[in-house]
């Protein structure tokens, strides 16, 4: 009987204790069943063969080797007097019309070598074509980018830097997905995401750089991090740069240039770059007097040779186009310098403020000092200044208004075409530029034009100013100007543009939407004289095509009733 009371109250303290034993966690051993577990297959993400780095050609492959050493100008050489390049006119391109003189201009340049020094003071450049996979595409970004001086340098060195390190533009940020959609075409993004790579582990380029020269590992490094940066949507600009730009002094590799030493162009004249920090080159050119011969000589052994025979002005000069050019230091630690024709200091390139006094594209007969049509001193082209509007506008830039006349139906209207009328008369007296800006009145539907502004007593030349404030229902809804015989103060030897000047009327014209017209001569016989029309069709609306600078159509003068 004792022992069924103790086994019973044994019994009982045992089913009791065990919640307070949970309580405790006491190490009471649970079985496991025994479920096989499947294994997970890792997905193997492909990693992006290193040999398009170490084999082929590279985006920029420009070396000194492709500099031109033999052929120079003595290094204590050195012109009197510089003249502005932007003195020059421009041809189709967007590039100076040379002539015999010595030129210079602060441009924009930018590092197309990731991973090497800046420059310093006391190193040389030399001239070298722009070579490589993408030199084109990079070529394009440089020449277009005069066309859209509303993009900041550092989106676009940004942009080239995605390209040097073979980044997809659709991995980068919103900000140079925009610039790249600006600058190039959808086939050349397209193109772009073909040929580059994605993020390479560090084990895989350690063990295929391992053999490389000390410089040429850490440019593939860096290129690698630029990549890898670029897809953070977070990275900014001053990020990409402590890595692509290095501080301090290089070690020494390769020929000592001195400063300032010239390089003969295959073009037929001298150039020399003074750089000031890799964003910015001071361009020097010397065009002898016997140019235009070695010009020719040039074009034909180009055209024989290559088939892309120099642009030729219709007195024998050549048009030049940074854009297609390196920099490139002795040293090949130090950046090669990609160049642009945007002044450094920002502004339309046919921008002249010598003396505070803009004169405009002085052999172009683009607008440049007058008075605008509210009766104030002419401003150019400030698209960032907000004048006085009732109406939903930004800036200097018009917005599409419904029901506004056409650019037929503004510049055949019979009040516009007798005001233009009477400006030719008066611009074929005095030689002197005329512009009005026309107005709708959209209760009336009737057109009407302001005041006239006449060019300056100089220069000849005149700037629209702002864009006239759009008040109690009259818009803005054109402008005209009319173009000289003979611009007042172009040198001897230069080409007078006709017609429009790409890089101020027609970015003009694009920037502000506004439907524009220019009556000039179609060449410099001074025989024939049109409308030039170019501009969007109606306020507001964006260019029609996608080239402004082919959206230019001429109006014989008497066919606006046929």
């Amino acid at each position: 009987m004792k022992k069924f009371i103790v086994l019973f109250f044994i019994s009982l303290l045992l089913v009791t204790a065990t919640p307070a034993m949970a309580q405790f966690s006491l190490p009471i051993p649970i079985p496991t069943v025994p479920i096989p577990i499947p294994e997970i297959p890792t997905p193997q993400l492909p990693i992006p063969d290193i040999t398009k780095l170490l084999e082929g050609d590279p985006p920029i492959s420009t070396s000194f080797a492709d500099t031109r050493q033999q052929s120079t100008l003595p290094d204590n050489f050195k012109p009197q007097k510089f003249q502005r390049l932007t003195k020059l006119p421009r041809g189709a391109n967007g590039g100076f019309l040379l002539r015999p003189g010595a030129f210079e201009l602060a441009v924009e340049s930018y590092c197309l070598r990731a991973g090497t020094h800046g420059p310093s003071q006391g190193n040389g450049y030399l001239y070298a074509p722009l070579k490589g996979s993408k030199a084109g595409l990079i070529r394009q970004i440089l020449q277009n980018s005069v066309r859209y001086p509303e993009i900041p340098q550092k989106d676009i060195q940004m942009l080239l830097w995605a390209i040097i390190a073979r980044t997809k533009i659709s991995d980068t940020n919103a900000e140079i997905q925009q610039t790249a959609a600006k600058l190039l075409t959808k086939d050349e993004i397209f193109q772009l995401n073909g040929g580059a790579l994605g993020l390479i582990p560090k084990s895989v380029l350690d063990q295929a750089t391992a053999n490389l020269p000390s410089p040429l590992r850490l440019v593939f490094e860096t290129e690698a991090r630029i990549r890898e940066m670029l897809t953070i949507k977070s990275t900014s600009y001053a990020q990409l740069e402590q890595i692509a730009v290095l501080a301090g002094e290089p070690q020494r590799d390769g020929p000592e240039i001195p400063e300032g030493r010239w390089s003969l162009n295959p073009q037929g004249f001298y150039i020399r770059y003074l750089p000031t920090y890799y964003s910015k080159t001071l361009i020097q050119i010397y065009v002898p007097d016997n140019f235009r011969k070695q010009a020719n000589a040039n074009v034909n052994l180009a055209a024989k040779s290559t088939k892309q025979a120099l642009l030729l002005t219709q007195d024998g000069g050549v048009e030049y186009n940074p854009a297609g050019e390196v920099a490139v230091p002795g040293d090949t630690g130090r950046q090669r310098l990609g160049l642009s024709a945007r002044p450094a200091d920002g502004g339309t390139p046919d921008a002249d403020n010598d003396a505070g006094n803009n004169a405009g594209n002085d052999a172009s007969g683009t607008p440049g000092t007058g008075n605008n049509a509210n009766g104030a001193s002419g401003t150019g082209d400030d698209t960032n200044s907000q004048p006085d509007s009732s109406a939903p506008r930004t800036g200097n830039t018009l917005t599409p208004t419904p029901k506004a006349p056409s650019k037929l139906e503004i510049f055949c209207n019979p009040v516009v075409r007798q005001s233009l009328d009477q400006d030719w008369q008066g611009t074929q007296a005095d030689n002197r530029e005329r512009l009005r800006w026309v107005l709708w009145n959209s209760t009336t539907g009737k057109l009407s034009v302001t005041n006239v502004t006449v060019g300056d007593p100089i220069s000849g030349s005149v700037a629209p100013g702002n864009t006239p404030p759009d008040e109690n229902g009259v818009y803005v809804v054109g402008i005209y100007h009319t173009h000289p015989p003979k611009n007042l103060d172009s040198e001897p030897g230069s080409v007078q543009v006709r017609g429009p000047s790409p890089f101020n009327d027609i970015i003009n014209a694009d920037k502000r939407k506004v439907p524009s017209l220019v009556r000039d001569y179609t060449d410099n016989n001074l025989t024939t004289v049109v409308d030039y029309l170019y501009g969007p069709n109606k306020r507001g609306e964006a260019q029609p095509g996608g080239d402004v600078m082919t959206n230019v159509h001429q109006l014989p003068l008497g066919t606006c009733g046929s």
